[in-house]
């Protein structure tokens, strides 16, 4: 069945997929995410006749745009002094919470909760910024936010192969982008394997989302390191090694052992950890499923199947979503513009709201699909039904 619509006067074909469930549930959710995105769609004409000059286009494009204004793409000092802001801020919240937590076992769990919110925040708004070298125009102040990551007893090598390089380069491409690889707990590629657990996995999704960081120091990182993940070399495997092993080290002195020997309970030191540290899980999941994962992105099979424009590839396979809360885009760093950060990752996040009307102008200009969910719950409506999707079997 081919459907006929028109957005922003705009129109276009949407191929209609029956799945074994209620082909009516199906249409609304398609229904669903189409009237509540921002879309402009490829026509059938020959509208990309020479698709490698589309990135260069709209890179002079924004560039152009920021040069013109006296903005620079690394907003250098902005970037160092919020970083040092919420490093204090975390300092004082963690400091709070081992002194008053000795008070009783309540405060020391209720306290557990502001320095996993500031350290969310460190995450997403400086280290993330860090990595993609889009911080500073010190590439020496870049690797020192990078670092930010040992906090979580994270490996800041491994997140340079993890994000940096394979889900930037091939987001959403089955078998190349390992954030949607979850070992078969959840399916969130078309291409993944269908198992029987998964018509449940809109239900028991939620209560994994926690585990995330958790999983993710305990296992995930040794895991990379005992297969090669990401084809290392003997001398880098070396540092991943060394920094690994003093990393986790640190990690469990200071959130297990530290609090511990305060709270003279390792069982209260314990229970802490494990909510601070799911809190963070399931915030940083959220972030990018809803980014990635809401029904309206391409899942590539291959790293071919988008073309070769770098455009394409970001823009079909990302969503954006609340750019109009501004304490949502200050708390996560701007991620709720992922658009412009897989088109722009070595920019600072501060220029994103300011290059999104470009953006959103130049998509429409070229008949590129635009996709922005107006507010969060939307989007993570959007990434139930896609749960829902691909839960189930196409029909034959």
């Amino acid at each position: 069945m081919i459907w006929e619509c028109s957005i922003f006067e705009t129109e276009f074909k949407f191929e209609q997929i029956s799945y074994k469930r209620s082909e009516s549930k199906f249409q609304s959710r398609v229904a669903f995410n189409l009237q509540r995105c921002y879309i402009f769609f490829m026509m059938e004409n020959d509208a990309f006749v020479d698709r490698k000059k589309i990135y260069k286009e709209l890179k002079a494009e924004i560039y152009n745009f920021l040069a013109e204004r006296n903005i620079p793409a690394r907003q250098s000092k902005r970037m160092v002094i919020q970083g040092l802001v919420l490093f204090l801020s975390w300092a004082v919240c963690y400091s709070a919470f081992l002194y008053w937590g000795q008070q009783s076992d309540i405060l020391a769990l209720l306290l557990s909760l502001p320095w996993a919110f500031v350290m969310l925040m460190i995450q997403l708004a400086v280290m993330h910024d860090g990595s993609h070298g889009a911080s500073s125009e010190s590439a020496t102040m870049n690797k020192l936010l990078t670092s930010a990551i040992s906090f979580i007893g994270g490996s800041a090598l491994l997140w340079e192969s993890q994000h940096c390089h394979a889900h930037h380069s091939f987001t959403n491409v089955h078998k190349k982008d390992h954030d949607i690889d979850t070992g078969g707990l959840l399916r969130l590629h078309s291409s993944q394997e269908l198992r029987s657990h998964h018509q449940y996995q809109h239900i028991y999704a939620w209560m994994l989302y926690p585990l995330f960081v958790l999983s993710w120091i305990w296992w995930g990182d040794l895991r990379d390191i005992i297969k090669n993940t990401y084809s290392i070399g003997p001398q880098r495997m070396r540092r991943v090694i060394v920094e690994f092993v003093i990393i986790k080290v640190w990690h469990v002195f200071l959130f297990l052992i530290l609090p511990a020997l305060v709270f003279k309970s390792f069982a209260l030191a314990l229970i802490c950890y494990l909510i601070s540290f799911s809190l963070l899980g399931f915030f940083m999941v959220i972030i990018f499923q809803l980014a990635h994962m809401t029904g309206v992105q391409s899942l590539p099979e291959n790293e071919k199947a988008l073309g070769d424009d770098f455009t394409l590839r970001q823009v079909l396979t990302t969503v954006n979503f609340a750019t109009d809360n501004r304490f949502l885009t200050w708390v996560i760093g701007g991620l709720n513009f992922q658009i412009e950060h897989h088109l722009f990752p070595q920019m600072s996040h501060v220029n994103y709201p300011v290059i999104q009307p470009l953006v959103v102008a130049f998509c429409q200009k070229k008949g590129i699909p635009y996709f922005n969910y107006p507010n969060v719950m939307e989007a993570v409506s959007g990434h139930q039904n896609h749960l829902r999707q691909m839960g189930c079997a196409p029909l034959s």
